[in-house]
């Protein structure tokens, strides 16, 4: 056999070994990876018909690993600043991007339809990003890994220039699809403006860099060349309450498309963005609009009002102490330009009754001696479409019993119902106040007086990486939202 046929023959038998690889991968997603839940029929509230304003409920999930893989990115350019290209475990990166798709096609089956485009394009960037991976990963372990020891831990202009395109393109893929990043341009770049100094590493690192750029530039032109029969889409269009038209009109980068109101009287503006980073922007600049107002409940002397103001938030504090409130305004002196308000929140002031976007709380639950009460209470102070957050101890973690027993001024009649808060106790309570999507998050490990200090803080990182102790968590987010 010539040589030409046996190269011939083994690419023939390498490409159909890929092809079943490929189908045998996508079989198994789409048959392991589903939900036993039914997914709900969703409609939009403002019965908004516009082209292009809607998506499937399921692309929603199936976004998420695209994000993962920009934050592979990231976490590439960060290993290569602290160490090099070889320190960076490919394996598991490519591990996670096929967990994540797992999951995400799981919570996508349970939410809603999901589109095939969405469908083929996390299978066309997942086995992309697994031979990218792969072939970085097994050469960088290697070659990469000789030639950088003959460097005794010294970077060469070749190293430097690598890593600010890693940054560079990690930054880039926040806003921008990958294939629209210049690699031939940084390719020139490269031979242009990098000064040579002959060594073992640069001459590696000009040949395998070079190739690396040259193959990526090649791939992206092809990508590029697909996507314009179906260029992907880098607007948004979202509807935004709790603002005027004429306020959004305002804002950098926000079209105004009309306003648009529900079936139950809600009103809204439909408005049109950049999508991603742009968007994120966006998000944020809304939350500190004063539109879109926050109460705290026991905000007492505004340890976190404070701090949620120096955020850019609309905060407004309500608490039963006058003693505590008047600390608060001469805590905050003349930088005092937000409402307080000295009231039970069993009964509020009825000026305040479905005002705001969002009611907080930070270790207050625990101290209320009507649970149920209060918590319906507070769902009465949001507007429709408003959210409740709570953070509070966990009951199961040990440590606060432990400081509630050491601290003077605690005492376990003060912190009566720490043991209240479980989300078998909280969760139905909230239901029961007419929230809905309540759920409950865990974070942390040690209590504020361990978690302050930096020993504790360290240590902490390593415990939450323990999945068994994890009910352990020494916090409790407790969420909720008015329909």
């Amino acid at each position: 056999m010539s040589l030409l046929r046996t190269t011939l023959v083994g690419a023939g038998v390498l490409a159909a070994i890929g092809c079943i690889g490929i189908a045998a991968t996508v079989v198994a997603v789409e048959k392991s990876c589903v939900s036993d839940v039914a997914a709900p029929a969703v409609s939009s509230d403002f019965a908004i018909t516009d082209e292009g304003y809607a998506r499937s409920q399921g692309d929603s999930f199936l976004t998420f690993p695209e994000w993962y893989i920009v934050h592979a990115y990231g976490d590439l350019a960060g290993v290569t600043a602290r160490s090099s290209e070889s320190g960076f475990d490919y394996l598991a990166s490519i591990r996670g991007f096929w967990t994540s798709l797992c999951g995400a096609t799981r919570q996508a089956s349970a939410s809603g339809p999901a589109s095939t485009d969405q469908k083929a394009t996390n299978y066309i960037i997942g086995f992309s990003f697994t031979a990218e991976m792969g072939l970085m990963g097994a050469y960088e372990r290697t070659i990469g890994a000789l030639s950088e020891w003959t460097t005794g831990g010294d970077k060469t202009a070749e190293d430097a220039f690598n890593l600010a395109l890693l940054k560079e393109y990690a930054a880039f893929l926040y806003q921008t699809p990958w294939f629209r990043f210049p690699f031939g341009q940084k390719l020139r770049q490269f031979w242009r403006e990098t000064p040579f100094v002959p060594s073992i590493r640069a001459i590696e690192r000009r040949g395998s860099l070079s190739l690396q750029y040259a193959a990526r530039s090649a791939y992206a032109a092809l990508m590029r060349f697909v996507a314009g029969y179906d260029p992907a889409d880098l607007m948004i269009r979202s509807v935004v309450g709790g603002m005027t038209a004429s306020d959004l009109g305002a804002m950098d980068g926000v079209k105004v498309i009309r306003e648009v109101s529900d079936g139950n009287s809600g009103r809204g503006v439909l408005v049109e963005t950049a999508r991603y980073a742009a968007f994120d922007a966006f998000v944020r600049e809304l939350s500190r609009h004063a539109g879109a107002s926050l109460l705290e409940v026991g905000c007492g002397m505004g340890n976190y009002t404070l701090e949620l103001i120096r955020r850019g938030l609309a905060v407004e504090g309500l608490d039963l102490s006058p003693i505590l409130l008047e600390r608060l305004r001469a805590y905050a002196g003349d930088d005092l330009s937000f409402p307080l308000h000295c009231a039970d929140v069993l009964d509020p002031p009825e000026e305040l009754l479905g005002r705001f976007d969002g009611v907080v709380g930070f270790f207050t639950l625990h101290h209320l001696h009507d649970l149920e009460g209060s918590v319906a209470s507070m769902a009465r102070l949001l507007q429709p479409d408003g959210r409740l957050a709570f953070v509070e101890p966990n009951a199961f973690n040990p440590l606060y019993y432990v400081q509630i027993a050491g601290t003077p001024g605690m005492s376990f009649r003060g912190e009566r119902r720490l043991t209240s808060m479980r989300p078998a106790v909280l969760l139905p309570t909230m239901r029961a106040a007419g929230l809905t999507d309540v759920r409950a998050l865990r974070y942390g490990f040690f209590p504020p007086f361990l978690a302050n200090r930096k020993t504790g803080q360290i240590v902490e990182h390593a415990l939450e990486r323990v999945g068994p102790l994890r009910p352990l968590s020494a916090f409790h987010v407790f969420l909720g939202h008015r329909a």
